[in-house]
């Protein structure tokens, strides 16, 4: 029997709200799309999709989410590019990710509802039809109204923080949800509904956040924002591959990354500063790049300040590394996506001039024998139980979903937060906070790093 899911079977290949974001940024995505396989999809956008499934049925038929664990979530093979998958909810994952972000739902409702005084209603997996562009639509998770507010929310379950500030999916979701379903924004028609009403945008991540981060904007808003994405698919469909062309974060999942001039123009441009970091290992004669000459005399680290006056002007490294560091970012992302599209050819029984697909294979080694042989064998042999079966204290997040079951919770006074932290070398604007390091090891090493692009640390 045929699964009924609540969550969409189908998406645009115009535009939705996942692609908004590529089809302004670069229009000429759509074309260079068509000329890739199509993503098949992975084990984290499965468990997203059974995540949304399973909170919508709770929603929907108010159900209580315990009687539905173990969750199977079941895609037939329809054609797509997927073919059938299925995923299982376990309780940990769900009291882990799925419950949070119910939670916070429950919380948010509770919250509009006290500062608007109206009743927050709610629809939810809902199919809309953005006007004005051939076959642009897509599925909201949540779309809702209370008093003189109206708003859509949306649940995403990764670990990368995605800003709702000028979303361009949840953009497209609110505007077309004007038009689909205006009662939901105070009128009976889209004509009708006032352009300065107010719209939230709200985007819950439980893995990143406790509660929703959120954006706001009014309908007028919304309808400039969709001239502006006309505009870009009318670029996108009418001058194909003459249409702009731009990179950015839509570029991150887009298959078209694997053949797109500007990701294969910085892959050029990386092998052209490795072939010049290799010609100054070979003319220095040294193994280590961080060992050069200076003056002909003697071996010094490279990122040493005093030899950089000496040495690094003239090899031009202290420009290369900062440039090289950028180009290997860029390079990773696009060679993944590479590799990824060859797979998925070879896969779908196309040929790819020497390249096949292998298999690879691993194994643990597991007991073949019950519990009460391995005992035993190990109470004969003179060892102690502990030894062998060691008795562990019950982890945070477990003890916290058993004690759930009976609406208990741990004290606060039993809880020991303990946060490990770590050095990451990571862009200049990342949010990441900067780093305390204190030894003189440390510092020094911050003190070369900081030659490199014209100063000292620590000074």
């Amino acid at each position: 029997m045929t699964q009924q899911h609540a969550t969409p079977e189908e998406h645009s290949s115009v535009v939705g709200g996942s692609i908004a974001a590529r089809r302004i940024g670069c229009p000429r995505s759509y074309t260079l799309e068509q000329m890739v396989p199509p993503s098949q999809g992975s084990a984290y956008t499965r468990e997203g999709t059974a995540l949304h499934e399973m909170i919508a049925q709770v929603l929907r038929n108010d159900i209580e989410p315990g009687s539905l664990l173990p969750f199977t979530f079941k895609r037939e093979d329809d054609g797509r590019p997927e073919g059938a998958w299925e995923f299982t909810i376990t309780e940990d994952l769900w009291y882990e990710v799925g419950q949070p972000a119910l939670d916070a739902f429950d919380t948010f409702i509770d919250a509009i509802e006290m500062n608007t005084g109206g009743v927050f209603e709610f629809v939810i997996e809902t199919r809309c039809v953005l006007p004005g562009i051939a076959n642009a639509f897509g599925t909201a998770d949540v779309i809702w109204s209370c008093g003189n507010l109206s708003g859509v929310w949306d649940w995403k379950f990764g670990r990368n923080r995605v800003s709702v500030e000028a979303n361009d999916q949840l953009m497209f979701y609110a505007r077309a949800a004007v038009s689909t379903i205006p009662a939901m924004f105070g009128a009976k028609a889209y004509g009708e509904v006032d352009p300065t009403r107010e719209v939230l945008l709200s985007i819950m991540q439980p893995q990143v956040s406790e509660e929703p981060s959120e954006y706001r904007v009014t309908v007028g808003e919304l309808e400039e924002w969709r001239n502006t994405l006309q505009a870009a698919v009318k670029s996108a469909t009418e001058q194909g591959m003459s249409a702009p062309i731009g990179k950015g974060k839509w570029c991150d999942y887009a298959t078209c990354k694997a053949v797109c001039p500007l990701w294969a123009g910085q892959s050029a441009a990386f092998g052209e500063k490795m072939a010049k970091l290799a010609e100054i290992q070979k003319t220095e004669g040294v193994k280590n790049l961080t060992d050069v000459k200076v003056n002909g005399l003697e071996h010094r680290d490279i990122f040493d300040h005093d030899a950089l006056s000496n040495v690094g002007a003239e090899l031009g490294f202290a420009e290369i590394l900062p440039e090289l560091l950028a180009l290997a970012d860029t390079v990773e992302g696009w060679v993944k996506q590479v590799r990824d599209a060859a797979f998925e050819m070879l896969e779908g029984g196309a040929q790819v001039d020497g390249w096949r697909i292998g298999i690879s294979t691993t194994s643990r080694r597991t007991w073949g024998v019950d519990e009460a042989a391995v005992r035993k064998f190990f109470k004969n042999r003179r060892y102690k139980i502990d030894e062998y079966m060691p008795r562990q204290l019950i982890t945070m997040p477990a003890a916290e979903k058993l004690l759930k079951r009976d609406d208990r919770a741990v004290p606060e006074d039993m809880i020991d937060k303990k946060v490990s932290t770590k050095n990451a070398l990571v862009r200049a604007d990342s949010a990441l906070p900067a780093s305390s390091l204190s030894s003189d090891s440390a510092k020094a090493l911050g003190d070369k790093i900081a030659a490199l692009t014209g100063g000292l640390t620590g000074v």
